[in-house]
């Protein structure tokens, strides 16, 4: 996974102004970071890699590296 283009598209799910994600963000600090957000990051995934992300798994991700790292780590296996 290209971690700058996964970072981009987080950035239109949350509307968030481009190339302002970078990685060390709490998740819970993000403006656009809410139960939608987290839908549209299980659909991307799915559509994308064909992979399901455990909702439970993406609750305990702290920061959006932490995010991404499960993301990769999900679409390895």
């Amino acid at each position: 996974m290209d971690i700058k283009s996964f970072y981009r598209t987080l950035e239109e799910f949350m509307e968030l102004p481009a190339q302002s994600l970078q990685g060390d963000e709490e998740l819970s600090s993000l403006e656009g970071w809410d139960s939608m957000a987290v839908l549209n990051v299980i659909s991307y995934v799915d559509e994308t890699y064909g992979r399901t992300l455990d909702p439970e798994a993406i609750a305990k991700c702290a920061h959006l590296a932490d995010l991404a790292q499960l993301i990769d780590c999900t679409i390895a296996n």
